[in-house]
């Protein structure tokens, strides 16, 4: 977060301060940031008052956009070799990419179907990737093998449509850029007159390839 603050004009909260361990006096990782002045995206997207035209909404719709749009190009200018999680010098210089941790799903789901639940979430370290196939399929390969037919065949079909997807993105196979893990409507603020003000949500920020990252359209645009 301090290095997209010193390098771009994105709208994000500036960073006081941080500890990520119990060694302070809180005695729990924390961070100071500013506080941001605005309305969550969400609200300001779907207003449905009266005293808004349906043009006057598709312009403020517009504008936004055309914020969000800028500040994931600036992103862009964060381009990296490898995908995974970002590296920090002890003075804080970005040094490179490295191995990340990702949710174990599989892990996580047995552990709630014991008797005594462990409710903590598992984590499993991956990376960092040389290619984007590999960022992808990172997870699906440590999948257990499938114990009925209609799972093997579900595989498979994902399987396919993975290898479609790295043929479609093969212009970025190799190539990475600074990510924010969460591209969705909850993490964006506006003013009321419907300029970005704010990107929040950094926490996972990444190496990413670039049809994840700065080039994907934003999740409230996007259907599952």
């Amino acid at each position: 977060m301090q290095l997209i603050w010193q390098r771009t004009s994105v709208s994000i909260p500036e960073v006081f301060g941080f500890c990520k361990t119990l060694d302070n006096l809180l005695g729990c990782p924390h961070m100071w940031l500013s506080f941001i002045p605005g309305i969550s995206l969400h609200d300001f997207w779907f207003d449905q008052s009266p005293a808004i035209s349906d043009e006057d909404r598709h312009g403020r719709r517009t504008r936004v956009l055309q914020d969000v749009a800028l500040a994931m190009v600036q992103l862009g200018q964060f381009s990296f070799d490898m995908g995974g999680r970002l590296l920090f010098t002890s003075a804080g210089v970005l040094s490179g990419v490295g191995p990340r941790c990702e949710l174990d799903m599989e892990e996580f789901e047995e552990r709630l179907m014991q008797d005594n639940p462990d409710y903590m979430p598992v984590y499993f370290v991956s990376g960092p990737f040389e290619t984007a196939n590999e960022f992808y399929t990172t997870a699906l390969a440590r999948e257990k093998r499938a114990q009925s037919d209609y799972l093997l065949g579900q595989r498979r079909l994902l399987e396919f449509f993975l290898d479609c997807a790295a043929n479609f993105f093969t212009a970025d196979a190799r190539s990475f850029v600074l990510t924010h893990p969460d591209f969705d409507i909850q993490n964006f603020l506006v003013s009321p007159e419907g300029r970005l003000v704010g990107i929040i949500d950094w926490d996972g920020v990444g190496s990413w390839p670039t049809s994840l990252g700065n080039l994907r359209y934003p999740g409230w645009l996007t259907r599952d």
